[in-house]
């Protein structure tokens, strides 16, 4: 019973000493888009905020590439389409400077979606440097179960 209780106070202590930004770092985790829009109503850091949303045009650059690969009619379209580039190395630094802080733990769903953009990357480059492949993937267009996956999570590009 001492046990349980020292467990329930230590949670209880471990919540209260929760900030907003890392309340919305979690929630950035799980819905970029909500934690995003969350984050330009209330008063948080502008640093973080400033590397959410490079975070998503970073994603929303791979869909992108993406997705105009797939879509080109021609072999030449898709060579006119920019590559991937250095998109997801920027993708990584700029994710690090949300959740790159001494003594705290990144949410567990973190690895998730670094795991989920990276995917997303290698689909984008696969589309877009091999051309004839890339006319197999138009049938998929933006149905593919990783693009939708990414775009659940930072909606789509405009």
């Amino acid at each position: 019973m001492k046990l349980l209780r020292k467990y329930i106070r230590e949670v209880v202590e471990d919540e209260e000493e929760r900030t907003p930004e890392d309340k919305l770092k979690d929630l950035f985790s799980h819905n970029a888009v909500q934690a995003l829009h969350i984050a330009e109503q209330v008063d948080i850091d502008p640093k973080m905020l400033a590397a959410m949303k490079e975070v998503i045009s970073k994603v929303h650059g791979l869909m992108k590439v993406y997705r105009d690969s797939v879509n080109a009619a021609t072999t030449q379209e898709v060579r006119a389409v920019d590559g991937v580039g250095s998109l997801y190395e920027e993708f990584d630094r700029a994710w690090a400077k949300i959740y790159a802080r001494r003594g705290r733990i990144r949410p567990p769903r973190s690895r998730e979606v670094m795991q989920m953009v990276y995917d997303l990357y290698g689909i984008a480059n696969y589309a877009n440097q091999y051309h004839d492949t890339a006319k197999k993937m138009r049938a998929i267009k933006t149905d593919h179960p990783k693009y939708r996956e990414v775009a659940d999570w930072a909606g789509e590009p405009s």
